[in-house]
This record gives structure tokens, C-alpha cells and sequence, in this order.
């Protein structure tokens, strides 16, 4: 990998650790979870399967929540919808859904309501990474948006009050530049942003936050938000609610405690060496240190141009570690595994960052990962689960559509879920679409996840969660460690103004 490619993918480590970035499918993966999906372009009923009430075109019955609440029940038939239930997400109350939301009303739909808004269309951006220094680096959440557009103006094809979706994909290169004239140009041409990733998206966060129409503020329903200036944005809301700056998830730490006592007290943070990266592991070892009790008895930062780890392997034997904890692309993670090895140490628990859930990081370490003691929490579901997961499945039959070939991710996942959450807000807002009023109902939406894909996320508040799942590895194959099903949901949030552990999202 070129320099500049693990400079990149180091820092993206740290200012990402709450994301499972780059978790892919096997290809024998990939083939098992379109047959789950269905057949590609096939039918797979979705007429409930991210919240929304079956409408004009869908055939069958849906029971489940209608707009994410609880006790929505409805059901559907071709060319009729009914709608009932006790809504409570966001700001709506009564649950009520026109039956006719994908057909035109009559007297029609009101035209050019707003901007990237006609009679018949309305258009959205995503500004991702795709070129670059790094080419593709976030290309998935490209692929997901125009994937839950194409899956669902094939089965509502009547759109949203006759507006069917259609998406312009802009691309960010990697560069901050990049990011602030591509998102001009979605200010410009498009009602709202969806699902987007860069890496540098401080240079669109000024762009975004002072973007607005008659309408209102523009939208922006990001995949996730990587810099601190986005987060602050805002009209910005990530699908990965991941805080404003001042706070740090436990999910990745609190339930070592818990289940390895003794090695945390024995504590070594590596990491590959990069600003944000020194910032994180600063951070979280002086969180796990006052909340938890770790003992960090040695902080290790290693050249990100370094291919050598064995000094590093070293370092870590000498200082007796028994809790490793690494920071950087899957390349160096699987380099220091190998250089462990090599030393005959093998401490209680290795975990490197998400980065490291990918089949690449099991290929590349061989052996040296399959000793029982390599752990990685995530925050997304596992893509092993996918055969009872049925938007997964979903996710990854339609994305075959966009990008044949193409693998289901972590981050795809959280931008399929922003584009499904688009959808059934716009679907609220009612014919009479205004950025304005999209904004105030994302306002009010604090617990959103499609069909359970992965947990509830608290998209208005922005509120940052500490659901973890964690994997280890057996057979040489990620396997679920804990809890048994679900997410572990406990550990909490560390504010790093007060130095006080508070309550993830969900309390």
C-alpha cells in the first residue's frame, strides 16, 4: 500500500473508531446473501421492511412500525393502503399515513416546491470519496444510496406524491476542496444530501451549514460525520450519530472490563502515528482510566510509513502486556499480529480497530490471529448474520443493480439506512415538500434503524451510542463473541469536559 494510502486509512481509523469501516463480504459471503435476498432484481417483499406503509403498487400485508414507532400496524393490497397505529417517532403524533402517498393527489402535487424538487422528481446528493489518493475509499456509500433508489422506485414506482427519487452522485477525491465545491453544487442543485462520506468534510460543513432555499436549511443525512465541524453542523444529521467533539464511546472498551479484569490492568494502546490517531488514543486511555480502571503501562506510536513491527512486538512483550489494542488500516493490525508471533507473545486480548473486519485482515495474518485471543466490537451488524437479517439480504440484492459484483459493508449499511430514513420522512412531510420541513421532522427522530439492521440511532439528537457487538475469531472466521443476540448496549459514553461517564443512546 502507497504512503499516502496508509496515512489516509490510519487516520480514518481514529476519526471513525465508532463506524466499521471497510467490513466486507467474502465473495462465497456475498453469493449467500443475494440468495437470502432473493433472486437479483427479484421481489423481495419491502413493503414493511424499512417502516414504510404498504402503497399504491405494493401487493400483500405488512405488520410492524410505521415510521420506526411502536405498535404501527398496516396493511396493503395492490392499489390500496390503509394506515393505523399510535406513532410515535419523531414529532408525529397519531401515526397517520395518506393511503395515497405514491400516487399524484389530486390537484396535484404542488410542482417545484423547492429545490431538486419537480412534479415529477425529486433529486438528492451524495458527496463521497471515490477518487482520490485512496481510490473507492468510501465508494459504498454511493453504491448503497443508489441502491435503496433503484429498489425503490422499482417497487413504488408511482414515487412519493408522483415524484419518483433520483440521485446525483458527487465525489469528494478525498480532499477538502473537493468536498466544499461538490457541495456547493448540491446546495445549488439537489433538495438534500444522503448518505454521504468523505473524509474531510470540514471543507463542506460550512458549505452545508449556510446552505438554504426559500424552503428552509438544506437537509443532510450523512452516512456518518468524520470532523468535528460537520458534527457541529446543524442541519446535518448522520445516520452514525457520533457526537460533536466532546465525547468518546465505551462500546469498544467497557465490557473488557467485565470480562477480562485482569488484562486491562496491564494495558498498551498502539497506534499508527497521525494527528487525529495521537488525539483518540490520548482520549481513550484517559477515558477507560478514570471510568474503568485500565492501566496503560505503554503507549506505542508506530511510523505510518513502517512496515516493520517487530520493535513494536517487542516493546509490548517487555512492557507485559496482557491487553493490546491497535489503531491504524487492517495492513499494520495484521503486520503486528505476525510480529507478536514471531516473539512467542501472545497477550490475553489483541483488539484492533474495526478497520481489521475484513476477510483481507484474516488472509494477511495467517496464523497469527487464530490463537482465541483477537476481539473487534462493531457497531453495525454482523455481515456473517446475514441470513436473519433480512435488510442486509435486501441491501445486498439491490446493490448488485448499481454495482454487480460488489460487496455489502458496514458503511454501506449506514447509508442505505440514511436513504431509507429520507424516505420516510419526505413520505411525512406530505406533497408540499420543503427542505424546512424535512429538516423539523429530522429534528424529531430519535430512534431510526431500517428493519433492525443495526441499532436504533438516535438521528435528531444526535446522540452518540455505545452499541457494540463484538467478534472473535474461530476457524480462522468472525464469529459473534457477545452478547449472545443483538448488541450489548451498556457500556456508556465518556464527556470529555466533565470527566464523567453519562448514558449512551439508548439509556
Amino acid at each position: 500500500m502507497r504512503t499516502t494510502q496508509r496515512l489516509v486509512l490510519a487516520l480514518l481509523a481514529g476519526a471513525l473508531a465508532s463506524s466499521a469501516c471497510g467490513a466486507r463480504l467474502t465473495s462465497d459471503q456475498r453469493a449467500d446473501a443475494l440468495a437470502q435476498g432473493g433472486s437479483t432484481g427479484g421481489a423481495v417483499d419491502p413493503g414493511g421492511s424499512t417502516g414504510l406503509p404498504a402503497a399504491e403498487g405494493a401487493t400483500g400485508a405488512v405488520s410492524g412500525p410505521v415510521n420506526g414507532s411502536t405498535g404501527g400496524t398496516t396493511t396493503g393490497t395492490t392499489g390500496t393502503a390503509a394506515t393505523t397505529g399510535t406513532g410515535t417517532t419523531g414529532s408525529t403524533t397519531g401515526g397517520q399515513v395518506s393511503s395515497d402517498w405514491s400516487k399524484v393527489p389530486a390537484g396535484g402535487n404542488g410542482g417545484a416546491t423547492d429545490v431538486g424538487v419537480t412534479a415529477t422528481t425529486i433529486t438528492v446528493a451524495n458527496v463521497s470519496d471515490v477518487t482520490g489518493a485512496v481510490p473507492g475509499l468510501f465508494e459504498d456509500a454511493r453504491f448503497a444510496v443508489q441502491a435503496y433508489v433503484k429498489y425503490f422506485n422499482a417497487r413504488y414506482p408511482g414515487g412519493i406524491y408522483g415524484r419518483r427519487l433520483a440521485v446525483q452522485a458527487l465525489d469528494s477525491q478525498l480532499d477538502t476542496g473537493a468536498a466544499r465545491s461538490a457541495s456547493i453544487q448540491a446546495c445549488n442543485d439537489t433538495f438534500a444530501g444522503v448518505g454521504s462520506i468523505s473524509a474531510f468534510d470540514q471543507g463542506a460543513a460550512p458549505v452545508i451549514a449556510a446552505c438554504k432555499s426559500k424552503g428552509g436549511y438544506y437537509p443532510d443525512i450523512r452516512g456518518l460525520a468524520t470532523t468535528d465541524q460537520m458534527k457541529a453542523v446543524p442541519n446535518a444529521h448522520p445516520m452514525n450519530a457520533a457526537g460533536v467533539g466532546d465525547q468518546r464511546s465505551f462500546g469498544q472498551y467497557g465490557w473488557l472490563a467485565s470480562k477480562f479484569p485482569q488484562a486491562i490492568k496491564k494495558a498498551v494502546f498502539v497506534y499508527s502515528d497521525g494527528e487525529v490517531t495521537r488525539q483518540n488514543a490520548k482520549q481513550d486511555m484517559e477515558a477507560t482510566t478514570n471510568i474503568y480502571g485500565f492501566t496503560w503501562v505503554d503507549e506505542i506510536p508506530v511510523a505510518t510509513t513502517e512496515t516493520n513491527y517487530a520493535p513494536a512486538a517487542q516493546q509490548i512483550k517487555n512492557a507485559g502486556a496482557e491487553y493490546v489494542t491497535f489503531v491504524g488500516a487492517y495492513q499494520q493490525a495484521a503486520n503486528l499480529a505476525k510480529a507478536m508471533a514471531q516473539f512467542q507473545f501472545k497477550p490475553t486480548v489483541y483488539m484492533p480497530t474495526v478497520t481489521a473486519y475484513t476477510p483481507n485482515f484474516l488472509t494477511q495474518s495467517g496464523t497469527a490471529v487464530d490463537g482465541g485471543n483477537v476481539y473487534l466490537a462493531m457497531p453495525t451488524s454482523l455481515l456473517e448474520e446475514r441470513s436473519g437479517n433480512p435488510e442486509l439480504s435486501l441491501y445486498a440484492q439491490w446493490l448488485q443493480q448499481v454495482k454487480p459484483g460488489a460487496l455489502p459493508t458496514s458503511l454501506g449499511q449506514f447509508a442505505w439506512g440514511a436513504a431509507a430514513l429520507f424516505v420516510q420522512e419526505t413520505i411525512k412531510v406530505g406533497p408540499s415538500l420543503t427542505r424546512g420541513a424535512l429538516l423539523a421532522r429530522l429534528k424529531g427522530v430519535h430512534a431510526f434503524s431500517p428493519n433492525h439492521m443495526y441499532p436504533d440511532q438516535d438521528v435528531g439528537g444526535r446522540r452518540m451510542s455505545d452499541c457494540v457487538v463484538v467478534a472473535t475469531i474461530t476457524n480462522h472466521q468472525f464469529v459473534r463473541y457477545l452478547p449472545a443476540a443483538g448488541f450489548r448496549c451498556q457500556d456508556g459514553v465518556y464527556n470529555l469536559n466533565t470527566k464523567k461517564r453519562v448514558a449512551g443512546y439508548p439509556k
